[in-house]
């Protein structure tokens, strides 16, 4: 019996023993946020903790973006996020003690999308005054649309959505939509000459030589008119 105590006392030994060894503690951070809309700039800060007496080798470090190695060994790291998703990020890094260690956060990132903006107007092209509908087909990317408004651009007010408006003055006119979606992202566009008004054309006409008494008569007719 106190063999097996004997053997049991040292194995217990051996196992404190391995999990006291130092070694290499990998971590990071990333800031200034870790989720946000595209493109999401974030800046990750390796804070690993090397083994007692030890260096880290910065030429070891290593960043992996959802299974992909980075070729920067920089620290602090900047990425910029430009597609939509979660994302993994994993830190390997050693010391010189030697010791090797990875860190690993799960969808550490979260990049939102940006609404999609789609208007269209009919008819885009008439004379004065010109009554247009706008149609706005946006897709919110990232829950639901919060907030749509559509300036048109003609004096009135704006629209908070689809909508008619009546261009009085002749030109080219700029429609600009803001899009909001539930996760604050935003979207401006501006549609540049998206309709255009013409003027209203004003007939008319002079008629030269229009007297005579005698047949055959020639008329010489002028078209004078605007617009």
């Amino acid at each position: 019996m106190k063999q097996i105590y004997a053997g049991v006392l040292l194995c217990l030994l051996c196992i404190v023993g391995i999990r006291g060894e130092s070694q290499i503690n990998a971590n990071f951070v990333g800031t200034p946020a870790t989720l946000g809309c595209v493109p999401l700039n974030v800046s990750f800060s390796d804070i690993s903790v090397p083994s007692p007496g030890a260096n880290i080798i910065n030429s070891s470090r290593q960043w992996i973006i959802n299974g992909v190695v980075q070729p920067s060994t920089a620290n602090p790291f900047p990425f910029t996020f430009t597609s939509p998703g979660l994302y993994t990020i994993e830190l390997v890094i050693c010391d010189d003690s030697p010791s090797c260690d990875t860190f690993t956060r799960v969808d550490y990132i979260n990049a939102f999308g940006l609404p999609s903006p789609s208007l269209s107007v009919s008819p885009g092209v008439g004379c004065a005054p010109l009554s247009v509908n706008i149609t706005d087909n946006s897709t919110p990317e990232c829950g639901i649309m919060t907030s749509t408004t559509i300036f048109p651009n003609n004096g009135g007010p704006n629209l908070n959505g689809s909508g008619t408006v009546t261009y009085n003055t002749p030109g080219n006119y700029n429609i600009r939509i803001r899009l909001v979606n539930a996760c604050g992202c935003i979207k401006d566009t501006t549609y540049n000459n998206i309709v255009r008004v013409n003027q209203v054309p004003n007939a008319n006409f002079n008629a030269a030589n229009r007297n005579s008494c005698t047949s055959p008569h020639t008329v010489n007719f002028s078209n004078t008119s605007s617009g």
